[in-house]
Order: C-alpha cells, then sequence, then structure tokens
C-alpha cells in the first residue's frame, strides 16, 4: 500500500515536472522550502537530492547517452521508486530518443550561445537519431558569424542582448561555433556513422511507454525549446543545408537516408 502510495505521490509530481528544474543547483538552501508543508519540504529535499545524485552520475559519465535502465540499476528500490527516479532524473537531464542526457546548463558551457548550439545538437539527434556534419558546421558558422558593428553573433534570431523563454542569451558571445566547437559539442553523444554522426545509443521506446506523463513533459520541453528558445531558426537552417523536410516542433523523426554515396554531407567527407 505505501509502494501505491508513493507511486502515486510521483505520478503527481510528474505532471508538474518543470518545476523541478534546475534542482540539482538548489545546494539544501531552506529558503526554498519556505511556504511548503513539512511534509512537502521532506519530499522537495528527497527530491532534491535524488536529482544530485543522479547529476552526479551523468556529469561522471561525460556526454554519453544513459537509458534508464541503467540509472534504475544504480539505485535501489529504497532508495527511490521508478517513478521518482524517471522525474529526479528529468530535472537535471533531458531525454534524446529516450535516453537521459545532462542538461547544456549543468556541463559547464561558458555561454549562452553555446547551450543554445548544444541544445540545437541534442534537438535534431532527438529528430533524426543522426546529423551531418557538413551542414550542421555550416549553419553554426553562419548563424554566429560575428560580422555586426557592435560585435554581437547573427544568433538565433538577429536580435542584440535578448534572452529565451529560458533565461538564456540568445546571443551572448563574440566567438563563432566554429568546426573544433561543434565537433567538441558532438564528442560523447554521437558517433561516427554512414555519411553522418549517429546519437551513441539505440533508440529506447520502452521509457516512453512506461512513463508516458514524463515523456510528453520532455517532449514539451523540446517543442517550447524549438518555438520559443530561439533555437528554430538554428534547426530550420540545418534542415535546409541538410535538404530534409521538418517533421515540426522538436518530434523525433527519420530523415530516411540510407544513401551510402559519400555526398559531401557525410562524416567528413568533401
Amino acid at each position: 500500500e505505501n509502494d501505491d502510495n508513493n507511486n502515486s505521490n510521483n505520478n503527481n509530481n510528474a505532471e508538474d515536472l518543470e518545476g523541478f528544474e534546475g534542482i540539482a543547483d538548489a545546494g539544501g538552501a531552506d529558503d526554498d522550502d519556505d511556504g511548503l508543508t513539512p511534509q512537502e519540504a521532506s519530499a522537495r529535499r528527497r527530491y532534491r537530492d535524488l536529482t544530485a545524485r543522479v547529476a552526479s552520475l551523468l556529469q561522471g559519465g561525460g556526454n554519453t547517452p544513459v537509458p534508464f535502465p541503467v540509472l534504475r540499476s544504480r539505485f535501489s528500490t529504497r532508495e527511490a521508486t521508478d517513478d521518482a527516479l524517471a522525474v529526479a532524473a528529468s530535472a537535471c537531464a533531458v531525454t534524446v530518443r529516450g535516453n537521459f542526457v545532462l542538461r547544456s546548463e549543468l556541463v559547464g558551457l561558458s555561454d549562452g550561445i553555446y547551450v543554445d548550439a548544444r541544445d540545437t545538437v541534442l534537438l535534431l539527434l532527438n529528430r533524426y537519431g543522426r546529423v551531418r556534419r557538413e551542414p550542421l558546421v555550416r549553419m553554426f558558422e553562419e548563424m554566429t558569424a560575428d560580422d555586426d558593428d557592435d560585435g554581437a553573433g547573427a544568433g538565433a534570431d538577429g536580435g542584440n542582448g535578448d534572452k529565451d523563454a529560458d533565461g538564456h542569451d540568445i546571443h551572448g558571445s563574440r566567438s563563432a561555433i566554429d568546426a573544433d566547437v561543434t565537433n567538441a559539442l558532438l564528442d560523447g553523444v554521437a558517433e561516427a556513422g554512414r555519411n553522418c554522426v549517429e546519437l551513441r545509443l539505440e533508440d529506447d521506446g520502452t521509457f516512453g511507454a512506461r512513463f508516458p506523463g514524463v515523456a510528453e513533459l520532455h517532449r514539451r520541453y523540446w517543442s517550447r525549446r524549438y518555438e520559443q528558445g530561439g533555437l528554430g531558426n538554428y534547426v530550420e537552417r540545418y534542415e535546409e543545408l541538410a535538404g530534409l523536410t521538418p517533421p515540426g516542433d522538436g518530434d523525433e523523426h527519420d530523415d530516411g537516408d540510407d544513401d551510402d554515396e559519400g555526398d559531401g554531407d557525410g562524416d567528413g567527407d568533401e
């Protein structure tokens, strides 16, 4: 009966997943719990501790995606129910085709423009499962070119000093996202495939089937980053350069390109 109650509470918390974003950085400050009942404050502290432990585990693995069963194997059922672990992981990580990847805000990137660039890579991998390096590099170099009078890059929408819906600077840096930076963003999360760079792990369709509410919140997160977070222009330009038909709103999609021929869009082919 207690397990049933815990699962019910965790499902309710999952419906408010966005309220747990950044909880790993909360540092356990007591004033974060002001206004909560003792039971709510205790539950929040448990989630904060669990999320910090999941974030530490993901950070230790570098940029590598981690499927939920691997996370599950690192925590006993006494430490966390399945639902609690899914919610805690979602507070510090995003899902890319069903696998957890540490949020860009938590990987030590120095500027908002790099957070947006990494999220663009993750969004494209979530859509297609793979990207083509040459059009990706070209897109980033075009979109972050430092050719404005004030030195600000072109950024996601050509503005200056604006912030997106998540509080990230749309530009934030004079440095272009060049080929070296693009390769660093791909490192760990993707690996060389046939004429492309592929997500490092196979798709995990079981997570969405097992946790549909949490999976829907991740889908909405990517949709919000695409539509309101300044990533739409990046993605659309990449798709134009790569000759892809967009599926829309960050949804998972297969580009259907199984061509063996090197066409200038592959992994290092010119």
